[in-house]
């Protein structure tokens, strides 16, 4: 059954750090919860994902989530034994993030779909060599698929 693609408008001003993304997503910032070239939740920000969960459940229960990793376009220096490349660093944090929702929170995994997108779909691509372009381009985006499981 097909329904809306997008959040609604306000929706990201209930998760701690969130901000809005392109066609109706959330962001959190991966900076907010991983440390740099890392997949692993940082233990001191899983509120926020808390909060979205809360907002999953309250507001699209049932509704397909696509849980997106996005990073900068560094090359992987200290963590490239573990991911490789950017293209995998992305999947393991959506990854991680869907794995947190599904687990502590209990959110069906039937509900999620993981994608990654590595460094090549940059929030402003005029700015993406730029340390500020490599911060907003390191993310999670949260979406809905527009259909129901």
């Amino acid at each position: 059954r097909q329904t809306d693609t997008s959040f609604e408008p306000l929706d990201y001003k209930e998760i701690q750090g969130a901000t809005p993304a392109e066609n109706g997503g959330i962001s959190l910032g991966a900076n907010l919860l991983f440390n740099a070239g890392e997949a692993a939740l940082k233990a001191t920000q899983l509120p926020a994902l808390d909060q979205m969960s809360d907002l999953l459940q309250r507001k699209y229960k049932g509704q397909t989530i696509l849980i997106e990793g996005h990073t900068d376009n560094d090359p992987l220096k200290n963590t490239k034994r573990l991911y490789e490349f950017n293209l995998n660093l992305g999947y393991q944090r959506a990854y991680h993030v869907f794995k947190y929702l599904a687990e502590k929170h209990g959110i069906p995994e039937s509900q999620f779909r993981i994608e990654t997108y590595g460094f090549t779909k940059p929030v402003d691509p005029s700015i993406v060599d730029s340390a500020e372009g490599k911060r907003m381009n390191r993310r999670v985006v949260f979406r809905l698929s527009g259909h129901r499981i």
